[in-house]
């Protein structure tokens, strides 16, 4: 792995630290206002939410940016980015 491959993926990885961080707050928070009929433990269950979610918003941003060709469109995205 050379510098250039990890100065651009470095947004990447910020994206999702972010993600996770938001996801992690939000799980946190409406956690109560559910039962829990999993029967792992809730922090465990929490954490695993919020890695999926964390890596499901890169993988969109990822698919969408493969279609696109690059990463611009986040800078002014279409509706078809959207949808």
């Amino acid at each position: 792995m050379n510098i250039n491959s990890i100065i651009k993926a470095k947004p990447l990885i910020y994206l999702f630290l972010i993600g996770f961080v938001l996801n992690l707050i939000w799980e946190y928070l409406h956690y109560p206002l559910y039962k829990d009929f999993s029967g792992i433990p809730s922090n465990l269950h929490l954490w695993l939410a919020t890695f999926f979610d964390a890596f499901f918003i890169l993988t969109i941003i990822l698919l969408i940016s493969l279609k696109n060709g690059n990463f611009s469109w986040i800078k002014k995205p279409k509706t078809i980015d959207y949808i």
